[in-house]
């Protein structure tokens, strides 16, 4: 007779390699799992400085040198998402991930623009880059790809 333990030990494994699988209830295929581990990975590493940044300037108001930095790397990593080849059932989601990245890029821009040529920052500026960063986490969410978005302080 075996015990409850080596049972939740079997059950576990089980569960382990269903996970490792991926079938995990996504519905996904390899390839499109392929894509998002590989999407999400690329977007991490362009975009984890800029996380780092944000977390160690936690104040009411956002640093300009880290507003530019994000605005640099949305962009880059938009550019970076767009070059891969995504299968066809994810190129719907590449795409408005990347279009959100610009978005959040073009707002921010144009907040530190206006900023430049001493045209005062007003809170529909803010207001605009909160709202471009909020879609931007909500699409990526939805498609997976999570890593592509960052965090909305």
């Amino acid at each position: 007779m075996r015990s409850r333990r080596t049972d939740r030990r079997a059950a576990l494994a089980v569960l382990a390699l269903v996970a490792l699988a991926g079938c995990g209830g996504s519905g996904n295929t390899k390839e499109e799992q392929a894509f998002v581990t590989a999407a999400n990975a690329r977007c991490f590493n362009t975009l984890s400085p800029v996380r780092e940044a944000a977390d160690t300037t936690k104040t009411n108001a956002p640093r300009d040198d880290v507003l530019a930095q994000a605005q640099r790397a949305l962009s880059s990593a938009a550019d970076n998402l767009d070059a891969m080849n995504a299968p066809a059932s994810k190129r719907q989601a590449q795409q408005a991930v990347a279009g959100a990245m610009r978005s959040s890029s073009s707002a921010i821009r144009q907040y530190l623009g206006d900023k430049l040529i001493n045209e005062p920052a007003t809170s529909a500026d803010w207001n605009n880059i909160v709202q471009q960063l909020s879609e931007l986490q909500q699409i990526s969410y939805g498609d997976g790809i999570r890593a592509c978005s960052l965090p909305v302080q």
